[in-house]
């Protein structure tokens, strides 16, 4: 298993239509096979931070599987 660290800067205002559009496209279990699961966290320190933990089966499969697959542009559609 690898783990994959992705942080976004969101602005206050679009912090709700943001995560709610995190959460609706990127059903990562569903689109990914070889994604494991993912969380996306809040950090309180930095309110415009948000970090986005995603675990894959292995480096291979995130790298040559889902990151050539037609479903990464809708990873990144939001």
């Amino acid at each position: 298993m690898t783990v994959e660290y992705v942080r976004y800067r969101i602005d206050p205002e679009q912090q709700p239509s943001s995560v709610e559009a995190i959460h609706q496209v990127n059903q990562l279990p569903a689109i990914a096979p070889d994604c494991l699961n993912y969380q996306l966290a809040h950090c309180e320190e930095e309110p415009t931070l948000f970090i986005w933990r995603i675990e894959w089966a292995s480096v291979e499969q995130h790298l040559n599987g889902f990151r050539k697959s037609p479903e990464f542009r809708l990873f990144f559609s939001w």
